[in-house]
């Protein structure tokens, strides 16, 4: 990194400032408008008014004014660092840009395709038409242990599963995974409960390894009330538990959590999420590394 100096002469800079934009005047120095702005102030130099250039277009500006006089120095030293070539580095840079340009279908092998395609995969055909085939029960639809892969989702959420577990399929096989879709439904019982040992569910064969795909969506609860007719029946009948126990609903958020699960331990292997700031569609490839 070199270190160089731009001089600014008073009068000169009160010149150009009047005769263009300071948005183009600042590219022509390589500097920011703003650092240019901060030098006409150190320098006690007018400036045009905002509005000034699209009023001179109509004619309609208002006259240029005089530079007045000042005390300070009528030179400004600026002291500006820049990177050193390094020809090197450009060789490199320009060979690997060739390379690329050369043979784009390596690069482009293992990118996840920025929507469904009209012929998507096999595999995700029996997962997806579960999926919509679903009902809701309370607020939530699940697919467990049928396919490759796990779903608790609100409906609203449904569409986006199903262009999820189409785009987590293009992956894989691009990484070369085998779907394994013979085998027997497990029987039903609660999601988050790992049943059955390696070779008993439908799964993803990748590098020797069995796994599920597990897409989740939080959900927030909401008590249902009794209605009028259960109370009345609660009262009549002696308070036993299974009338005491609460029912919920549940109620979408839009966030999704997605993860690779082995299906021995049910360890999750990888594991991504919504965030604030960006959601689980652009970072899936992360999912399959």
């Amino acid at each position: 990194m070199t270190s160089k100096q731009m001089s600014f002469d008073r009068e000169a800079l009160f010149e150009a400032v009047w005769k263009e934009p300071m948005t183009k005047l600042a590219k022509r120095y390589s500097i920011s408008d703003v650092g240019l702005r901060k030098i006409c102030v150190a320098l006690e130099v007018p400036v045009p008014p905002r509005g000034y250039w699209a009023k001179l277009a109509h004619g309609k500006a208002p006259a240029r004014p005089v530079l007045p006089p000042s005390g300070v120095s009528p030179r400004y030293t600026r002291t500006c660092s820049t990177m050193e070539d390094d020809p090197a580095l450009e060789q490199r840079v320009a060979q690997e840009r060739a390379r690329k340009e050369s043979n784009p279908e390596s690069e482009s092998a293992a990118r996840i395709p920025e929507k469904v395609s009209r012929k998507p995969h096999l595999e995700t055909l029996t997962p997806v038409k579960q999926l919509r085939r679903s009902k809701a029960v309370n607020g939530a639809i699940t697919l467990y242990g049928t396919t490759w892969a796990d779903v608790t989702v609100s409906p609203s959420e449904v569409h986006r599963a199903c262009l999820l577990i189409e785009l987590f399929a293009h992956a894989v096989v691009a990484a070369g995974a085998t779907f394994v879709e013979t085998r027997a439904a497990l029987p039903p019982g609660p999601s988050r409960t790992t049943r059955g040992r390696s070779g008993e569910r439908n799964c993803i064969m990748l590098h020797a390894q069995e796994y599920v795909l597990r897409i989740r969506e939080y959900l927030t609860q909401e008590l249902i009330p009794r209605s009028p007719r259960r109370k009345a029946q609660s009262a009549q009948s002696e308070p036993d538990f299974e009338a005491a126990t609460p029912q919920y609903r549940f109620l979408p958020t839009g966030r999704l959590r997605l993860s690779v699960v082995t299906t021995i331990s049910g360890y999750e292997h990888q594991k991504i999420e919504d965030t604030s700031s960006s959601q689980v569609e652009a970072r899936l490839p992360a999912l399959v590394n």
